[in-house]
């Protein structure tokens, strides 16, 4: 209605804008979302969150090559936008759901450059990980852990790096990364770490 309402309006691209971030978080209707993004001005000041946004919806719907699509408009076209730190993450993420494992650690290595630090540089280490997982790269993805867990003190890199080492079949490393994982962990993880320490 209040587009209707106001369909003269200069603000007209932004009312489009809000209304498909409505229907997006709110509603959770992501194709009336989609519709409005269409209709917010190309060459307008909202035009990076509008490239976002269509990203995130198909990223969140599993359509990889359109949300892929999306965050490179975005990065070209704003490649200042403070919405690009997130679009390169998720298009990785997009990349590696493809199975496109090179690509996807391009974007990570872009993202890691272009952004320095990172807002949420565990979460990055985690994709990394998985990606050179899915290439067979283990002893590669072991090094990206064991220096990030000196600069990171998450439990969370513990447990990956784990399951890095089962790969590679290492019981010396395995010991010796569940050790530095006692000193980080809470006594719900105690088990976990145990639990592996025995069998190594």
């Amino acid at each position: 209605m209040l587009l209707e309402d106001y369909s003269d309006s200069e603000r007209l691209s932004d009312y489009y804008l809000w209304y498909g971030v409505m229907m997006y978080e709110i509603a959770k209707r992501p194709k009336d979302a989609i519709m409005a993004m269409r209709q917010v001005d190309q060459h307008g000041e909202r035009d990076d969150d509008r490239w976002y946004l269509l990203g995130k919806v198909n990223h969140d719907q599993q359509k990889w090559n359109r949300a892929i699509s999306a965050f490179t408009n975005l990065k070209n076209r704003h490649p200042t936008s403070e919405f690009l730190e997130e679009g390169l993450y998720l298009q990785a993420q997009s990349y590696f759901e493809q199975k496109k494992q090179n690509s996807a650690l391009g974007i990570l290595n872009e993202l890691r450059s272009t952004f320095d630090p990172l807002k949420k540089p565990v979460r990055e280490i985690h994709l990394r990980v998985r990606i050179l997982i899915a290439m067979q790269r283990y002893e590669q993805a072991d090094d990206v852990l064991q220096r990030k867990i000196l600069q990171h003190s998450d439990f969370s890199l513990i447990k990956l790096r784990v399951e890095v080492l089962k790969h590679i079949k290492d019981p010396r490393r395995i010991l010796s990364v569940t050790g530095i994982g006692l000193g980080l962990s809470t006594s719900e993880d105690h088990g976990f770490l145990f639990f592996h320490r025995a069998n190594a």
